[in-house]
């Protein structure tokens, strides 16, 4: 998904980089279960190195846990240390475009190369339905009325992103009965901003078998003659760095470190503090290829320092992943530098590990 050209699509490969855990909206299909924290720019920088190497033209699409937008001071350094990092990509955001006044000129002088607007909804009264919650400064507010400033949002950041000289295009997050049949409406939206392409990824996770291609269909057909559009899908999607050609978390797995570590107290879902888990949950494939809970492993004492990390390190030297429900920044630093990603969740274990093994925890290797 990128946003480098008005009137057609780029290639190359394309990586999600998640650097804003501050939101302006909840969607209302995702519940209050979603991931709420993004990985640190140390972090996705470390990773994204991974992904980078030996590419010769990349797309870095900077978006959720939470909104780009809704931390804009940090997306600006992000955006300039990302392109500082890597020359070769394009960078692009993903907003609902609240502030875009205000950051979209420090953005494009930061580097920035392409901007798509959300519009998962073709009205301000359709909003009401698809967000739980829309919040654009720092005050809480009715929904309808909030709902009335995002969908006016839209049209400011489409026209401050271009008089920045900022590509920009449309894109679409459809839920499965909530707003996949508003689709030929939120097309002809997406055309009256003026865009000339439209994105959009469908979020099939809870949906039953049969539905993902009966709503693509419907989506290109309500796009056909009103505006370009391209299908997406990254889901599930992490919340530090994913490319969407592979597992979210694939990048750092390797055969010397194939395990992921989980902290967990009642040992179903993540809801442990990285600095108090007395134990961690291992899980991997075993001899015949199927990826099951291992083992357990004691977590070092706390105390000592950035010492205790390196002792958890070593600890988990096995592992190149540690699911956790919240951790600071400077453990994070520690174990990304012994080759280990910090991802925070507060979802059940299950799904998780089969998220990080690309679906394939119940597959054996023949």
């Amino acid at each position: 998904m990128n946003a480098t050209n008005d009137a057609e699509s780029q290639s190359g490969a394309e990586i999600i980089a998640a650097i804003s855990g501050a939101y302006f909206a909840r969607y209302a299909a995702l519940g209050e279960s979603a991931m709420e924290t993004a990985a640190g720019l140390t972090e996705t920088m470390a990773a994204l190195r991974r992904f980078v190497e030996g590419r010769a033209a990349i797309t870095i699409q900077l978006r959720g846990p939470g909104d780009p937008l809704a931390d804009g001071e940090r997306t600006v350094a992000a955006v300039a240390a990302l392109g500082q990092e890597f020359p070769q990509a394009r960078l692009a955001l993903t907003s609902m475009g609240f502030a875009a006044t205000e950051f979209a000129g420090p953005l494009a002088q930061a580097g920035l190369d392409g901007f798509l607007q959300e519009i998962s909804a073709p009205d301000a009264d359709n909003m009401a339905t698809v967000y739980r919650w829309i919040r654009p400064g720092k005050k809480t507010m009715a929904l309808a009325k909030a709902a009335q400033l995002a969908f006016a949002a839209q049209a400011e950041a489409v026209a401050a992103f271009r008089a920045a000289g900022v590509a920009v295009a449309g894109y679409c997050r459809i839920f499965p009965g909530t707003n996949d049949e508003n689709m030929p409406e939120i097309a002809a939206r997406a055309a009256e901003l003026g865009l000339a392409r439209l994105y959009v990824e469908p979020d099939l996770r809870d949906a039953v078998s049969g539905v993902g291609s009966a709503v693509i269909a419907r989506a290109k057909a309500a796009c056909e003659g009103r505006i370009a559009m391209e299908i997406v899908n990254s889901f599930p999607c992490p919340n530090a760095v994913s490319a969407t050609s592979t597992s979210p978390w694939a990048a750092g797995r390797s055969s010397e470190r194939d395990k992921v570590a989980v902290a967990s107290g009642d040992g179903m879902s993540v809801d442990t503090h990285l600095g108090q888990a007395q134990e961690f949950l291992i899980y991997g494939p075993r001899e015949d290829g199927l990826i099951c809970l291992l083992g357990r492993r004691q977590a070092p004492q706390a105390g000592g320092g950035d010492d205790r990390w390196r002792r958890l390190a070593t600890t988990l030297r096995d592992c190149f992943l540690v699911l956790v429900s919240a951790a600071g920044q400077r453990p994070r630093h520690e174990l990304a530098a012994q080759g280990i990603q910090v991802v925070v969740s507060d979802e059940e274990i299950s799904g998780l590990v089969d998220a990080v093994y690309g679906g394939d925890k119940k597959k054996k290797k023949h």
